[in-house]
């Protein structure tokens, strides 16, 4: 009788330990409710940068917010990546792919990260520049805006 008790005592502490590995259901879903936001402000961004709509763009990021590009350079604040972005649009031909390959929770904000591809054609000739990138994003006022954009060519 004994041995049967304990073996049951062994279950329902194994079962409650497997239980208090699971994260809680509210978590789960808050988790999801960011994912979905990081998804929205991915989709704005790829659309403002297929219409080459740098002010768009700039919208997106948190008013101290950091853009790196692949060549290293560090742009910061608003009305600089603004800036970079419409001189890098100018008369280009740009397109942007990208795809989230994971999201996840940093304190109030998200993180993402990425690959893609950005395509330039002139001329009659297309260059594909294959990339990847991390995304951090941190609430401000209650909206989740862009801190930091980190993009690296392949």
């Amino acid at each position: 009788m004994f041995l049967i008790a304990a073996r049951g005592a062994w279950a329902v502490l194994l079962l409650a330990g497997a239980l208090w590995l699971l994260p809680p259901v509210h978590a789960q879903a808050e988790e999801s409710a960011l994912a979905r936001e990081i998804g929205a402000i991915h989709a704005r961004y790829l659309f403002a940068f297929n219409h080459r709509d740098a002010a768009a763009l700039a919208a997106l990021f948190a008013e101290d917010g950091l853009f790196i590009d692949p060549a290293g350079k560090a742009t910061k604040g608003r009305a600089a990546i603004e800036a970079m972005f419409a001189q890098g649009f100018g008369d280009a031909d740009l397109s942007l792919e990208a795809n989230a390959d994971e999201v996840g929770a940093l304190g109030d904000g998200g993180w993402e990260v990425g690959h893609g591809a950005q395509t330039t054609r002139s001329a009659g000739a297309t260059e594909r520049l294959p990339l990847h990138y991390v995304a951090l994003f941190q609430r401000h006022g209650g909206a989740l805006s862009l801190q930091l954009v980190s993009v690296g060519a392949e």
